[in-house]
Order: structure tokens, then C-alpha cells, then sequence
């Protein structure tokens, strides 16, 4: 599968619905990914050393 140079439109198309739920899932897999590491940093900053 190859793109053409010469092809004006755009190679991801937004208003696709197939489009739409892969960045969904991108942003949901970085948001469990920030709120992992918030509260790994959370835990750490919080209990006291023995």
C-alpha cells in the first residue's frame, strides 16, 4: 500500500468514524499512562520513609 504524492487529500480522514475511535483509544491509553505515573509519583511523595 502506497500514497501518492500528487493526491491533494488528506491521508487520515477525521470525519470517519473508524478515524474517530483510533484517537479515542490513543488518548485513553495516554490518560491511564499519565494517571499510572501520577499516582506511582503520588505514592512515592506521600509514605514515609522507614
Amino acid at each position: 500500500m502506497g500514497f501518492d504524492q500528487n493526491d491533494s487529500r488528506p491521508i487520515i480522514k477525521p470525519a470517519k468514524k473508524t478515524t474517530k475511535v483510533n484517537l479515542a483509544m490513543v488518548a485513553a491509553v495516554l490518560i491511564f499512562f499519565g494517571l499510572g505515573i501520577g499516582a506511582i509519583c503520588w505514592m512515592k511523595v506521600t509514605r514515609g520513609h522507614p
